[in-house]
């Protein structure tokens, strides 16, 4: 009978003892000051990134205390949002907040078995500028520029910016010896000027071009320029005249290095290009 009542004793305690390390809660206050009256949701995450379905969550009516419950001893990462649509959708002018920032979430630790109170979040509204990062319906943009049909066709297209005017580049077709840039105001989406460019392995010549940047005020272009023997092209980085499909301040790629035209970037001081070698 003693074994039997010990033995009762120890499950009870065992028990007790689960229920207190899975039982553990999360607890705060969600506040906010604006309009928006929606229902509120706050969910845990265990990773900072918040990637993936949250582990916890949980749902209030209002501002005001929250708490959620049944939590393992671990870190944890506490996020909120308003405004869940009927279709579920998250819009970008929905308030949201975290606890911490979003770049570096200040994580939240059960250990022992003890809860943690005091977990806050301050509601924000979205904004284009500071829109909900948790958001799967966008903001529309301000303004949408459908580009002329007069720039349909060729192929290998690079679009750049001098900050005033748009310049589309396309070759004109596979193997083809001419390609073209197209002057485009960004304001009407209309072709303001068409450069016809030469693309010929002479020395000082423009080979082909796979990616256009203005670095300082200056076209450079990430391609390939004539070899000065006049046979063949050179894989690098020029600076480009497309009024003359001249290139010149060539800097050749190493043998070793291949260029690739998606990564092509100026920091207003030094440019990069992507390459494998």
């Amino acid at each position: 009978m003693k074994n039997s009542s010990y033995r009762l004793f120890l499950f009870l305690l065992l028990t007790a003892v689960s229920f207190k390390l899975t039982a553990n809660t999360i607890s705060g206050t969600i506040y906010y000051s604006g309009s928006a009256a929606e229902q509120i949701a706050i969910a845990v995450f265990t990773d900072p990134t918040l990637d993936g379905e949250p582990l916890k969550f949980a749902q209030i009516e209002a501002p005001g205390s929250y708490s959620i419950t049944e939590l393992s001893d671990g870190t944890y990462y506490v996020v909120s949002v308003m405004g869940i649509s009927d279709e579920g959708e998250i819009e970008s002018t929905d308030p949201w907040g975290a606890y911490g920032i979003m770049e570096a979430l200040t994580p939240v630790v059960i250990s022992g078995g003890a809860g943690v109170s005091g977990v806050d979040i301050t509601l924000v509204d979205g904004t284009q500028e500071h829109p909900n990062p948790f958001a799967d319906a966008f903001l529309s943009p301000a303004q949408i520029i459908q580009l002329p049909v007069t720039t349909e066709g060729g192929i290998n297209p690079s679009i750049v910016t001098d900050g005033i005017s748009i310049y589309l580049y396309k070759h004109d077709h596979e193997g083809a010896p001419s390609a073209k840039i197209y002057k485009i105001d960004p304001s009407s989406g209309e072709v303001t000027d068409t450069y016809n460019i030469n693309l010929e392995s002479l020395s000082n010549g423009t080979s082909w071009i796979d990616q256009m940047i203005y670095h300082n005020g200056i076209l450079w272009v990430l391609g390939g320029y004539g070899d000065p023997s006049g046979s063949g092209g050179i894989p690098g980085v020029f600076r480009f005249d497309m009024s003359s499909s001249l290139s010149s301040n060539q800097l050749p790629a190493a043998d070793t290095t291949i260029l690739f035209g998606n990564d092509f970037a100026s920091d207003g001081v030094n440019l990069y290009a992507s390459v494998e070698v």
